[in-house]
């Protein structure tokens, strides 16, 4: 599957454990980075922002291997803005992917459920044509 992401084209496959795998590890890792990141006192603004870019570089790399952050982030290696809307975009086609899962799988469960009904429905009405009751 196709994932653009700041003009650059990535495959990832959210269906596929070989893919969501690697990409839940990589988040984990970004969560705690962040979290350490945001909790250092730097020295100036751009030490932090550049620590959020190596964060965020990280991650990509993590996920789509080694050099990817080089492709995204090409003539913005340290704008942390652009790097922070990457991860944006690449959350927001996570949720989008596993949105389209959760509808799929409750559609099926849904039908298995009304079938389930309709088979008691018919169980009734077959013990109480003979006599039984409910």
């Amino acid at each position: 599957m196709n994932i653009i992401i700041n003009g650059v084209t990535l495959q990832g496959d959210f269906m596929d454990a070989d893919f969501v795998g690697p990409f839940e590890e990589a988040t984990r890792k970004l969560q705690d980075r962040t979290i350490a990141v945001r909790d250092k006192q730097y020295a100036s603004v751009a030490e932090g922002y550049l620590a959020q870019c190596e964060t965020i570089d990280a991650y990509f790399d993590d996920i789509f291997g080694e050099g990817t952050a080089a492709r995204l982030f090409q003539g913005v290696e340290h704008n942390v803005m652009s790097h922070l809307k990457a991860v944006e975009a690449l959350t927001d086609w996570a949720q989008g992917e596993k949105k389209k899962l959760n509808d799929f799988t409750n559609k099926y469960t849904q039908r298995q459920s009304a079938q389930r009904q309709r088979e008691r429905v018919q169980q009734i009405k077959a013990f109480k044509k003979k006599g039984y009751k409910h």
